[in-house]
């Protein structure tokens, strides 16, 4: 976990791709949380490794996919509603193994991110 208190989104996707990068496999997933005050805004991101087109291949290198940091989901809460939920985080990336019985995937509702939203803006006046 790495927290980026006043970085700029585009700093924190930069960071987010080194993790997913330099960890050879070994980090799963990202999550980016921006929070603005100014816009009253939060931001989710998750970020993992995917697997694309290589539109670069060629002779030298012609492997047709290569495996990239890539922005899988995004959710915006702006004035406490919330799009682009629900929010799912694999529990075989974030545990690395299996569910067992009654376990599974982390899943953050709208309702559950509104939640949060008010709960940051009541908090962090």
């Amino acid at each position: 976990m790495e927290s980026g208190l006043l970085e700029s989104m585009e700093r924190l996707e930069v960071e987010a791709g080194w993790w997913l990068d330099i960890s050879g496999g070994e980090v799963k997933v990202v999550l980016l949380i921006s929070v603005s005050h100014a816009n009253k805004t939060i931001i989710l991101d998750k970020w993992e490794l995917a697997t694309t087109p290589n539109l670069e291949a060629i002779e030298d290198h012609p492997h047709p996919t290569i495996t990239v940091p890539t922005k899988t989901s995004h959710v915006e809460i702006v004035d406490g509603r919330a799009t682009g939920a629900p929010l799912r985080l694999s529990f075989n990336k974030i545990f690395l193994c299996d569910p067992g019985p009654g376990k599974g995937d982390i899943v953050f509702t709208t309702k559950d991110l509104e939640a949060y939203s008010a709960y940051v803006w009541r908090f962090s006046q």
